[in-house]
């Protein structure tokens, strides 16, 4: 019923449904909200390009702003380069479209996407999810929350692990593309000194290793060959050039 009464166009996505879609990194919110578009670039899956009702950024460089901001726990974040973290042990993300400078501020002209984690609690709480797949695909995932001084004070800890093989491979360095390698580590400390106050103190770490996407090279300048190196092709593979 309340975002029935905001004036906004609002995605709203639960921790259950961010399970039963899989959803588990921000890239995979493009499948799951209208006018939300996340694409890759050659680079690799974390550099994204975000748009939102068909305002995208020209560039992801160091000195283009986005058009659709990123809040984790209302903290900003300034660049999607990277930002593709996994979305582990969450409370709800919800995507906002239309411009936000009001609420949020600046670089969400075209949107923003309002992600928050699950906060400790005064419960002990643990789960491990392991899993296997294609392409060498092995997942692992741990929660831990443990209450440190009944309801005053609590801490939670996630620990997310994914990788798998390549879907492809070059035609000119004979590389794996598309393949995944990442960690995702987060501790969040909840101090309530009283009923009226909580201090939440969060710290995570996300790390990746993977090389370039997949990217179909269906001609090129013979000129421009010859004055570029051959590692200029590398993110490339040609008609059949897949696994």
């Amino acid at each position: 019923d309340g975002l029935q009464d905001v004036a906004a166009a609002v995605t709203a996505i639960t921790a259950k449904d961010l399970a039963r879609e899989q959803i588990t990194d921000v890239k995979a919110l493009s499948a799951r909200a209208p006018s939300l578009l996340i694409t890759d670039t050659p680079v690799g899956k974390n550099n994204m390009i975000i748009g939102m009702r068909g305002i995208t950024p020209t560039s992801i460089s160091s000195n283009n702003d986005p058009t659709v901001g990123i809040y984790v726990n209302g903290v900003y974040y300034a660049r999607s380069a990277g930002a593709n973290a996994a979305l582990v042990d969450m409370q709800q993300v919800e995507v906002i479209r239309g411009p936000q400078g009001t609420l949020f501020g600046r670089n969400t002209i075209g949107g923003a996407l309002n992600m928050s984690t699950q906060r400790p609690t005064d419960r002990l709480e643990r789960s491990l999810q392991l899993g296997l797949g294609d392409y060498q695909q092995r997942t692992a995932q741990a929660i831990v929350n443990v209450p440190l001084a009944g309801e005053t004070l609590a801490a939670r800890v996630v620990v997310d692990h994914a990788e798998h093989g390549g879907y492809g491979r070059t035609s000119t360095l004979n590389q794996e593309l598309g393949d995944e390698n990442r960690d995702y580590v987060r501790a969040t400390l909840r101090l309530r000194p009283t009923s009226q106050w909580d201090i939440d103190l969060y710290l995570d770490q996300f790390k990746s290793r993977a090389n370039s996407q997949i990217w179909t090279l269906t001609y090129f300048d013979p000129a421009i060959a010859k004055t570029a190196p051959l590692t200029g092709l590398a993110p490339y593979v040609t008609r059949g050039g897949f696994d």
